[in-house]
């Protein structure tokens, strides 16, 4: 079985070591993967910006420390603190009231929407 691979700049850098970060895709005769890489280091983060495979140069600490404070809540709690707060301005501000009406159906289609994405990306429809 043979795999060809390919890779392509991204115009990123990595946060390990600084590195460039490529766009890596592998070829196999039944499937194709594709996920970024740093050429230096070899940390590997999925198209979705997940990380797959840390790097095995280490960070300063202060990176450190801010990683791991950001580590500790979760992505989602993240979009939810943002939901909210937009939610919670446009609700008290002359116009938002008027706007509800429409945003709160806009933005639960696009939560649908975005779920309905990532399941596909999780399931590789995509």
């Amino acid at each position: 079985m043979e795999t060809k691979t390919t890779w392509e700049d991204t115009g990123r850098d990595c946060q390990f070591c600084g590195g460039e970060i490529f766009r890596r895709t592998d070829e196999e005769p039944r499937r194709i993967t594709a996920y970024y890489q740093c050429q230096r280091c070899g940390a590997q983060w999925s198209l979705g910006h997940e990380l797959i495979r840390e790097s095995s140069v280490t960070t300063t600490p202060e990176k450190d420390a801010v990683q791991a404070w950001f580590a500790k809540v979760p992505r989602w709690v993240w979009v939810l603190v943002a939901v909210l707060l937009v939610i919670g301005a446009l609700r008290f501000s002359v116009i938002g009231v008027v706007l509800m009406r429409v945003l709160i159906p806009a933005v639960f289609m696009g939560i649908v929407a975005g779920v309905i994405y990532m399941y596909g990306r999780w399931m590789d429809w995509w």
